[in-house]
Formats: structure tokens, sequence, C-alpha cells
């Protein structure tokens, strides 16, 4: 580097090219403002750069940017990344600890990376599952821009209480011991038309998030479920961060576009140390109502492909029946209206998996 060239200028030049360095969605770190900071010691030539991403992409971004400041002359280049050691989580001994959810045992993510696959709809009949197995359970949907957790429980037009900056959850009789608790974005928001979109930026997203975790109260709860958004962004970062002891739960239909989605997001979770617990195969078949024969839609063995490529468990494969839609929309989880249906029956499997230990 030369010695007359001021390191503001330096900095200039260095941005420039990383302007050019993508994270795992295609979007440049500057854009995204990942660049924490950058330090120049030119008495020996050396560039420090400190990206804020935890990322299983981090050496293939490492790479791109000593490639991208070689260009410019900068050969003596250390990328730093944020310190998040891979930890193991004892089966027997699982629990929450530090600032947030004092009151919660469990945290379990429900994930797809991809909209459209169900997610939802099998978060909240989990949730619903387990409470009717006697357990306190509240159900998070972290979902921001699209919170579907108020329509499948028919409590669009509910609103949370607050007293001072705490937030009570929305209770739901769902038959079981104890009621349901339910927290989603979409009961804090002024009513106004449900398609009209939310616009926020990332800091507001990850500021109402910490709120969600903070301020929320839960109470002892046994389980808590979070309804993940689709996608590896901000928002999947945030609840790694502010609770790391988050297990996952995938869902997948067969899919091609949705088991690539959800091989990006087993990656970075387990680029950042969490645990996951498996998969569920949703729409695995449709199941004709009327002859009750199996019709494959998707791809027969995708996903048994991505668990032996993962060394995941297949927790269940769900088939696509016309009645599961129906009991969404209605706002009626189908594992409390209908316990005796098959798809009940399969979550109620997943649920005495969770709770006999043989994941949690």
């Amino acid at each position: 580097m030369t010695e007359n060239i001021s390191d503001n200028k330096i900095k200039e030049t260095i941005l420039d090219q990383l302007k050019k360095v993508t994270d795992d969605t295609g979007r440049d770190l500057v854009s995204l403002g990942l660049i924490n900071s950058i330090e120049i010691d030119k008495s020996s030539n050396r560039v420090v750069i400190n990206v804020d991403l935890v990322s299983p992409a981090n050496s293939r971004i490492t790479s791109d940017i000593k490639e991208k400041l070689s260009k410019i002359g900068i050969t003596n280049v250390e990328v730093r990344f944020p310190t998040r050691p891979a930890r193991h989580v004892p089966k027997a001994d699982f629990g929450i600890s530090g600032q947030y959810l004092m009151g919660v045992k469990n945290v379990i993510a429900i994930a797809s990376n991809k909209g459209g696959v169900g997610k939802s709809t099998i978060a909240a009949n989990l949730a619903v599952a387990l409470t009717r197995k006697g357990f306190k359970v509240g159900i998070q949907d972290a979902d921001i821009y699209g919170p579907n957790i108020p329509r499948l429980f028919g409590k669009k037009n509910a609103r949370v209480k607050k007293t001072d900056e705490t937030y009570m959850p929305v209770m739901v009789d769902v038959g079981g011991k104890y009621p349901l608790g339910l927290m989603s974005s979409g009961f804090i928001l002024p009513e106004k038309d449900e398609d009209a979109p939310i616009i926020w930026r990332a800091p507001l997203v990850f500021k109402l998030m910490r709120e969600f975790f903070e301020n929320v109260q839960w109470g002892a709860l046994d389980y808590l479920i979070i309804d993940m958004p689709p996608g590896t962004g901000d928002i999947q970062l945030n609840v790694v961060e502010l609770i790391p002891q988050t297990q996952v739960i995938f869902v997948t239909t067969p899919a091609s576009m949705s088991i690539t989605d959800v091989s990006r997001g087993i990656l970075m979770f387990q680029g950042m140390g969490i645990r996951i617990l498996g998969l569920i195969e949703n729409m695995s078949v449709f199941r004709c109502p009327d002859c009750n024969t199996n019709y494959h839609v998707f791809s027969k063995k995708k996903t048994e492909q991505l668990s032996l490529k993962f060394d995941l468990p297949i927790l269940a494969s769900i088939p696509l029946d016309p009645k599961i839609r129906e009991q969404s929309d209605q706002g009626k989880p189908l594992v409390q209206q209908m316990p005796d249906h098959y798809f009940s029956q399969i979550i109620d499997s997943i649920a005495s998996e969770i709770t006999n230990n043989k994941t949690t």
C-alpha cells in the first residue's frame, strides 16, 4: 500500500471491491451492512476485514474477498467472522439459560426455508398435540412479514395485552390441561387490510424479535414452538443469536426446489452449531378423498436422499389431504377438531417422539 494515500481512500477502494462479494442469497456484503470494520496497517501492508456473518459459506467468502483485493494490489489480507462455536446439547439435559426465556425448557423451531410447504400448519398442529398431551406450550410466529398463526387459530382480530413493556400472549383452549399461548406480529400491528404488506427494514425486525423473546410473559413452558419464516436471512440469524439453544425440525415437500432450499437451511444451522432433530416430509403423496388412492405429485425418493445426505431421520411423511387445508382455512387445527384423523395421528406420533426424549 502506498504511504501517501490516506486510509479513508484505501478503505473506499476496498469497499468498492467488497461490493462484488456476495453472501448465499446473492446480495453483496456492503449493501447488507455486513462489513463491520476495515483495519489497515501500512507498516506491514496488512488489511483485516471484519465481517458480521455466520454462514457455512464463510470459507468461500474469505477466498472471494482475498481474490478481489489482490486485484488492487492488497495480498496480505485477514478475514474475521464472529466466533460462535458449535455446541453439543445433551439429550437429557436440555433447558434454556441466559438472558431470554428463563422459564422455557425446550425451544423447537419449525423451518422450511421455502414458502408454501405447509410449515405453519404443521407447527400449529404440533403445538396443539403437545398441549393436548398435558404440557405447557407456546407458539411464537417468527414470520414477521407474513404472520400465519393468527389465521390458523381463528384469531385474526385478536390483539395482545401490553402492560408497560410486557406482552401477554393470546391464550386459546385446544382441549389440553393448559391453554396454548400464541404470539405473532399479527397481534400487535394496527388492524388493517390483511393483504397490506409489512414493509420493515432489518433493524426494526430485529428489535421486534428481541422484544418477543425478552418481553413476552410466557411463564413456565415445557415447549416453545417457533414458526420460522422462509429463507436463510436476518430472522433466522436473530433467533439463533438470541436463543442459541434452539433445536430445529425441517419441513419439506419431495419437490426438487423445496429439497434444495431445505439443504441450504440445514447447512446454515449446522454451520452455527444448531442441533437438527429431523425432517418432516409434507405432501408426500396426494390421497384421493373419494377412493383413498395415493398419487405421487412430486418425486418419490428426494426426501430419502436428503435424509441420507445429512444423516437426519425422517420423523414423518404426511399426505396432501383437502381436509387439512379446510380446517386450516377455518382457523381450527385438525389435531384439535379431529384427533382420530390420520393426519392428527401422525402429528401426535411426532409429539410423542419429542416428549419421550427420542429427539430433545
